[in-house]
C-alpha cells in the first residue's frame, strides 16, 4: 500500500442527504488492497495531486456551480487521472448532448434547447405537444424540472422564463413512457456495458426511486455514435 491514497472519491461539501454509497465502496476498495479517501471538489483546501486518481462519486451540487464544476474538473485532470474523463465530464454535464445524440440519428426523446438570456415562445417550442417537461440544461435531482399540460400554457411560460434567466433551458413531450416503465441509467465499466437502473419519474420536490440492476443492450448504439464503445462489446 501506498503512503498516499490510490484514489480520491469526490463529493461536495454540502449534500441534500448522505451518500449511504461512500463507507460500503471505501470498504470493498480496501478489502481490494486500494486505498481511498473522500474529498469535496469544492474545497479548496484539496490537494487533487495527493492520489493516482480522482473517482467522481456525489458531487451533486454541480448542476448549481456549473463553470466552477468544470473548472475544477480541468484542475483536477490536469495533475492525476479523472474517472470520467474531462472530455467525457464537460460532454455530459450539458444536457444539449441530447440535440447532437438525434443529430447523429439516435432514438431520443424530441428536444428543444432555448439559449439564457433569451426571450422563447413555449408555445412555438412545444407546437403539437398536449404535455410537456420543461427542465436547466445543466441539472441533477430534478432541480427546476416541471410537467406541465400545454393548456396550462401560462403557468409553463412563466416556469421557462424563470429557467432561462439563470441558464440554457430543455422543452420535451412527456413520454408515457417514463411514468410506465421508467428512464434506464446505464453502468459502463472497463470498457464493458455491465448492467443499468430503472429510475421512475422524477419532478421538483418528489423522492429519488432507483431499481435494482436490469439489462440493457440498446445503450451500445449510443455509446458507440460518442466513440466510447468498441464495436465487438457485449451488451
Amino acid at each position: 500500500m501506498l503512503d498516499l491514497p490510490d484514489l480520491t472519491l469526490a463529493t461536495a461539501t454540502k449534500l441534500p442527504r448522505a451518500d449511504e454509497d461512500d463507507a460500503p465502496l471505501r470498504a470493498a476498495l480496501a478489502a481490494a488492497g486500494v486505498g481511498a479517501r473522500t474529498r469535496a471538489w469544492d474545497d479548496p483546501a484539496v490537494d487533487w495531486a495527493d492520489a493516482r486518481a480522482c473517482v467522481l462519486r456525489s458531487t451533486w451540487n454541480y448542476a448549481r456551480h456549473h463553470d466552477a464544476f468544470l473548472d475544477w474538473a480541468a484542475r483536477c485532470a490536469a495533475v492525476t487521472t479523472l474517472w470520467n474523463p474531462l472530455p467525457v465530464v464537460r460532454w455530459n454535464s450539458h444536457k444539449r448532448y441530447l440535440v447532437e445524440l438525434a443529430q447523429a440519428g439516435l432514438p431520443v426523446v424530441p428536444t428543444r434547447l432555448a439559449p439564457r438570456g433569451r426571450a422563447a415562445d413555449l408555445g412555438a417550442l412545444a407546437a403539437g405537444w398536449d404535455e410537456v417537461v420543461i427542465k436547466p440544461a445543466v441539472s441533477a435531482g430534478s432541480f427546476q424540472t416541471v410537467r406541465v399540460a400545454r393548456d396550462d400554457l401560462t403557468r409553463a411560460q412563466a416556469h421557462l422564463d424563470t429557467v432561462l434567466a439563470g441558464q440554457d433551458a430543455l422543452v420535451q413531450p412527456f413520454q408515457s413512457s417514463v411514468a410506465d416503465y421508467g428512464e434506464r441509467a446505464l453502468i459502463w465499466i472497463d470498457g464493458a456495458l455491465t448492467h443499468a437502473v430503472r429510475k421512475s419519474p422524477r419532478f421538483m420536490g418528489d423522492p429519488q426511486r432507483v431499481s435494482a440492476a436490469v439489462a440493457i443492450a440498446l445503450a451500445l448504439w449510443f455509446l458507440r455514435a460518442r466513440g466510447a464503445a468498441p464495436s465487438t462489446a457485449a451488451g
